[in-house]
């Protein structure tokens, strides 16, 4: 209870509340599955006593007996049964499957039961996860099952039983293509991961539990195993005593406070600490002893307290990994022996494909990623000539595109990913990096992204030395022309990636990107940094240091960082007498705030004269003279007739009626985009149906829309062409600015 008379809640209670939540839910997913699997059993058996049966002869394989009435008892020994014969020559095995129905069901079944043994809480169903159309086709029927990742597929049928076979399907689904089962293993694993950390840690187990445990021949094995997860459940004096060994009494007291009496309620608590923001009487002993009063009043953490229970629970965190699988680890340790089990993953992929059919070429998540490597860093040429060159090694590009969009992560200009930076420095338990930044040069063009609605490729502009985000973004097509001709385009591009620094090597991860023209100074990129470096220590990422290339640029911003002797060591040379002496036009100096054209006129002209006078000392007034460029009129227009016969000037001053002149251009292009719309363009828009989201009419090399859908119109420019309204998309536009279409080089390697 705090002073002001409200009740707070303990953390620890809504924690365990939590958990409770998560468990009963699991428990009621389980339970869901088992009821459903039990009623299909039912059903199944229901089904099988209901429809008639086949008995085969085991005396004579060759003939085959089949029953006209139905199954009349479950006994294995029927005698008393009415049968015909007919032989197999004479005419084929009779089906129990008889209908579509029955075809159907069985289809369904199959798919379900080996949807429990190759998942764990899902089962597959039709129109949810597939579609199958079973139909006649002649004497014999025909089923198509489609997959839910856009996958068709044809069942053959069995000429001797009539049944129709799935193992295409089932391949099918086994198979890494399948974006559906992809997604469900995603999930469980997600559910698995969730599961393992609510599960508590063997640390004291009974010997006689874990002997039990480890028989696995007792028929009841599984029955002790399940027993003894029970009892290594780590809760309230058994938790507490364990907290106190590995920190203090304090630390427990803490704990006990806000209610944290389990292992994950621990884990899943944000703030420890935030107990001691709560103004409660209840607390100023445990706050006296746990905290440090400063001199303004507030309260600060020992230390020691925190860093005793971020120990606690980073070991109990590497307790839950270490029961996890260890799948990577193997992995791990296959890859350190075998350097070459890349080489040998790609070309059995390869000599796989080369057994099945070209459309139905499968590649595993290695092989994959490397055809995507090679598609960024080669080209699409690159990437084609390989492909014709080593059948069944990579994916078509729309196979390769669609794994990109699935797996890659979309990255804005200008965004600089803390948060996910944050995630994946928890995933790899790592709170130390390096920070890196450079440049790399770029094809310069612009383009339109739909998702943002923004214009990337001009120079973003840079405040305080982060980007500007969303920078450019206009629904006016002439200020996207002016954008082209007034701002600068991106020549290079400026990637931030920080390097985690662990024992176990780990990749970089790419922080933000943005275009530039490498005009930025020292000042901004330590700003830049600096920003990087606040925003990591405030996710708890200490950045180590920054690097970079030897550009001058970030040599500057480096010494400036450190200040180490900025403004010392510079190299002074001694004066010449001379110039201490004053200037010979001191007098003629004026303020600035004075500066006017006739002041300008005269400073020139008496620098002239002064110029004339060393002329006549040297004795070349004479030949000036006879060239007639002695005086500085003379010798103005001279020059200008020189520079009239070499440059062609053209001079707008000479034209008149300039606004009849820009109206008459503005008339050519409107009438220049008249001439190439289409004759009955007209005709076919008075004719339209209102219905229609959006109508176009043909132009020489782009596409005008007449109408576009209301969610679309933020992905089009409004423009008039005579006088009529039109729209055009703003990637169309930015083709028509487009002066110089640069292209990548075809021999990237």
């Amino acid at each position: 209870m705090c002073k002001n008379g409200e009740f707070i809640v303990k953390q620890g209670v809504k924690l365990n509340l939590d958990n409770l939540f998560d468990a009963l839910k699991d428990k009621h997913e389980k339970f869901k599955k088992k009821h459903y699997q039990q009623q299909r059993q039912q059903a199944l058996s229901v089904t099988i006593l209901a429809s008639p049966t086949i008995v085969t002869n085991t005396d004579n394989i060759n003939n085959s007996t089949a029953y006209d009435s139905p199954l009349l008892t479950t006994t294995t020994n029927s005698s008393s049964t009415l049968f015909k014969n007919s032989t197999a020559n004479t005419s084929p095995l009779i089906s129990k499957y008889t209908s579509i129905h029955d075809h159907v069901s069985f289809i369904t079944d199959l798919i379900e039961k080996f949807s429990r043994k190759t998942f764990v809480s899902v089962i597959l169903k039709q129109n949810e996860h597939y579609e199958l159309q079973v139909a006649p086709d002649g004497e014999t029927l025909k089923a198509v099952i489609k997959c839910n990742c856009g996958g068709r597929l044809m069942l053959p049928i069995r000429s001797d039983t009539s049944k129709f076979i799935l193992s295409n399907f089932y391949a099918h689904l086994t198979t890494s293509t399948c974006s559906m089962v992809n997604n469900i293993l995603k999930e469980e694993k997600k559910l698995a991961n969730r599961e393992l950390q609510t599960e508590p840690i063997n640390n004291s187990v009974p010997q006689s539990s874990t002997a039990a445990t480890n028989n696995n021949k007792s028929p009841t094995a599984k029955q002790i195993k399940r027993k003894d997860n029970d009892n290594s459940k780590i809760k309230s004096d058994q938790f507490f005593n364990l907290t106190e060994e590995m920190t203090s009494d304090i630390e427990v007291e803490i704990l006990k406070a806000q209610g944290i009496n389990n292992i994950p309620s621990l884990l899943r608590a944000q703030d420890l600490f935030s107990l001691f923001k709560i103004d409660c009487e209840e607390l100023q002993d445990l706050r006296t002893r746990a905290c440090l009063r400063l001199k303004s009043g507030e309260y600060m953490i020992r230390p020691a307290i925190k860093e005793n229970l971020d120990y606690c629970i980073n070991v109990l965190k590497n307790k839950l990994h270490e029961q996890q699988p260890h799948v990577s680890q193997n992995q791990n340790q296959n890859s350190n022996t075998h350097p070459s089990s890349f080489v040998n993953t790609f070309i059995n992929n390869m000599s796989d494909n080369r057994n099945r059919s070209k459309y139905r070429y499968q590649y595993n998540e290695s092989t994959r990623r490397f055809a995507s490597s090679v598609y960024a860093l080669g080209g699409q040429n690159v990437y084609q000539l390989l492909r014709l060159n080593l059948p069944g090694a990579f994916p078509s590009i729309p196979t390769l595109e669609s794994y990109n969009n699935e797996y890659c992560t979309r990255i804005e200009e200008g965004e600089f990913r803390f948060d996910q930076l944050n995630d994946y420095s928890k995933n790899i338990n790592c709170s130390y990096a390096y920070a890196s930044e450079d440049c790399t040069g770029v094809i310069s063009k612009i383009q339109y992204d739909a998702e943002s609605n923004s214009f990337v490729g001009f120079c973003p502009e840079l405040r305080a030395g982060i980007p500007m985000l969303r920078q450019y973004q206009t629904d006016d097509f002439l200020e996207l022309e002016e954008w082209f001709e007034t701002f600068k385009k991106s020549t290079l591009v400026n990637l931030h990636t920080v390097q985690p620094i662990t024992s176990i090597g780990s990749p970089p991860f790419l922080l933000s990107s943005f275009g530039t023209d490498n005009h930025i100074d020292s000042v901004s990129i330590i700003h830049r940094w600096l920003f990087i470096l606040e925003e990591c220590k405030k996710r708890n990422i200490r950045i180590v240091g920054f690097s970079s290339d030897a550009d001058s640029k970030y040599l500057k911003a480096m010494r400036l960082a450190t200040e180490s002797n900025v403004t010392s060591g510079g190299i002074k040379f001694p004066k010449h007498h001379k110039q201490n002496q004053s200037n010979a036009f001191s007098s003629i100096l004026i303020n600035l705030n004075e500066l006017t054209l006739d002041n300008i006129e005269k400073n020139i002209y008496d620098a002239y004269e002064y110029a004339k006078s060393f002329a006549e000392k040297l004795g070349m007034s004479s030949l000036l003279k006879t060239k007639n460029v002695f005086q500085l009129n003379d010798l103005s227009l001279n020059i200008r007739n020189d520079l009239e016969k070499i440059i062609y000037l053209n001079d707008d001053s000479t034209l008149d009626n300039d606004d009849n002149s820009d109206s008459g251009d503005e008339e050519n292009y409107y009438s220049l985009a008249s001439d190439v719309e289409d004759d009955n363009e007209n005709e076919e828009s008075e004719t339209e149906n209102e219905c229609t989201q959006s109508t176009k009419d043909v132009f020489n090399g782009m596409r005008i829309y007449s109408t576009v859908a209301d969610k679309d119109k933020n992905k089009f420019f409004k423009i008039e062409i005579n006088n009529k309204i039109k729209y055009i998309h703003k990637q169309t536009a930015v083709w028509y600015l487009t002066n110089n279409n640069n292209r990548l080089s075809s021999d990237r390697l």
